[in-house]
């Protein structure tokens, strides 16, 4: 069974476990090529680059819109087990479907990771709309929705939301 799971870690201004920033730690790690082995990488709404043009990208909108604080990233990770898929390939296009769900609002940046038995792909995506800087919410039913968005583009794999 595929697996969503929204990684609930405080990825605000203020946390003092990111010295680098938020931005810049968790691109840094999604985009590390021990994991990303074939360097299967995408940004939507956003130029790749090294972690930190990413980020300052991420920052940019954030100051455009006035909007600083607070929760400033959503990280999410899609993952398989080796009977639904052994596909870096497949897991890359896999990622584009799922990036479309938010790319009308929101820059994204999404990596195929190869470096465990199951292959997964992280998402790390700016909480502030690049199109009107609204913040990005999610509660039940926006988190429901989306379960059935990813079962509607991959039917032959059941998502599950891991808590």
């Amino acid at each position: 069974m595929a697996v969503l799971k929204i990684v609930k870690n405080n990825y605000t201004s203020s946390n003092s476990n990111f010295p680098d920033g938020v931005d810049e730690t968790l691109m840094t790690y999604i985009t590390d090529w021990h994991k990303t082995k074939d360097n299967l990488i995408l940004g939507y709404n956003v130029l790749l680059g090294t972690p930190v043009e990413m980020a300052a990208q991420f920052q940019t909108v954030r100051r455009i819109y006035h909007k600083e604080t607070g929760r400033l990233i959503r990280h999410f990770i899609v993952s398989f087990s080796k009977s639904e898929t052994d596909s870096p390939i497949f897991a890359f296009r896999f990622a584009q479907f799922i990036a479309m769900y938010y790319i009308k609002d929101y820059q994204i940046i999404s990596a195929v990771h190869q470096d465990t038995e199951n292959l997964h792909i992280h998402f790390v995506m700016n909480t502030v709309s690049l199109v009107d800087g609204h913040k990005f919410n999610e509660g039940p039913k926006e988190l429901a929705d989306f379960l059935v968005y990813l079962n509607s583009i991959c039917p032959s794999n059941k998502f599950e939301l891991e808590s």
